[in-house]
């Protein structure tokens, strides 16, 4: 019985294999102004990476539901 105490202690404690893993440092740039319109400036934020990748890494582009008609990025 002590034997699973321990065992289970040892398991509770010990930390995620997510959670043990260094998050990436990331860069940001918000609120980049892309275009200019009647209506007001069409802005942008930028994420990526801090340090200088070696190889080829995704770009992920995300937009919001308002169909460029209505809405904010915020």
């Amino acid at each position: 019985m002590k034997r699973i105490i321990l065992l289970l202690s040892i398991l509770f404690t010990m930390p995620s294999s997510a959670a043990a893993q260094p998050q990436p440092a990331v860069k940001q740039q918000l609120d980049i102004t892309y275009k200019t319109t009647d209506r007001g400036p069409l802005k942008l934020d930028l994420y990526y990476p801090a340090a200088s990748p070696t190889g080829a890494y995704p770009l992920v582009i995300y937009t919001h539901g308002g169909g460029w008609a209505a809405g904010s990025k915020d």
